[in-house]
């Protein structure tokens, strides 16, 4: 009689390496319990509050998808268990029609069953990988100021900011707004009057025939 198809050993390797992603996890689980739990941590009030709600949450997730791999790996080790019987069983048993299609509709059943039940195991774990991929809320709310801050805006940090800037306490409530370039007359100074700044007198050129002058003393030619 014809062995069934399949490989039983890479079926069991499956179903091994299965239990211990599964044991994996379960640490993984372990450590996000500690963590959701507080232990060793020295701060407290809603910042703690959400980041345990959030540990807790992952911890949930990584539990379900421990769930599901071992329940992967308890299946195919079952199939392989299932499958090796029945080729050691073909071996065996002499050639004979009845028989070979009592047993070809034995493994045909079980090989179905298999697949189905892992279809249903990965479709669990797309739930889990979507309950994951949700994002985490995010606070749109107002912002409490601390106290004694009041209700003055924050000022912004230094940068290219060409609008209004608010004024700082105690003094007047007109915005002051940026600096730009001056167009208009140039105000002198007080005591320089009205009369134009006088340049220096251009240096007079020498007599013709006479040397230059050198420290201020001329040398006759």
């Amino acid at each position: 009689m014809k062995p069934p198809e399949g490989d039983p050993d890479l079926l069991r390797r499956a179903g091994q390496r299965c239990g211990r992603l599964a044991a994996e996890l379960a640490a993984v689980e372990s450590s996000l319990a500690v963590a959701a739990a507080g232990r060793g941590m020295r701060w407290s009030g809603t910042a703690a509050a959400a980041f345990g709600a959030r540990t807790t949450e992952h911890r949930r997730v990584v539990a379900d998808t421990r769930v599901v791999v071992e329940r992967l790996g308890a299946l195919a080790i079952a199939f392989a268990e299932e499958l090796a019987e029945a080729q050691r069983r073909a071996r065996t048993t002499d050639a004979n029609a009845a028989t070979s299609a009592a047993a070809d509709e034995r493994i045909s059943l079980s090989r179905a069953r298999f697949r189905r039940q892992v279809r249903t195991a990965q479709a669990d774990l797309i739930q889990v990988r979507l309950r994951l991929a949700q994002p985490s809320g995010r606070w749109t709310g107002p912002v409490v100021l601390p106290p004694g801050l009041g209700t003055r805006p924050v000022p912004l940090p230094p940068g290219r900011w060409t609008g209004p800037l608010p004024p700082p306490p105690g003094s007047s409530s007109r915005p002051v707004t940026s600096p730009g370039r001056w167009a208009g007359p140039v105000v002198p100074p007080p005591g320089l009057g009205t009369h134009p700044l006088p340049l220096p007198a251009p240096a007079r050129a020498a007599p013709v025939g006479s040397a230059p002058l050198t420290g201020g003393t001329r040398v006759p030619a």
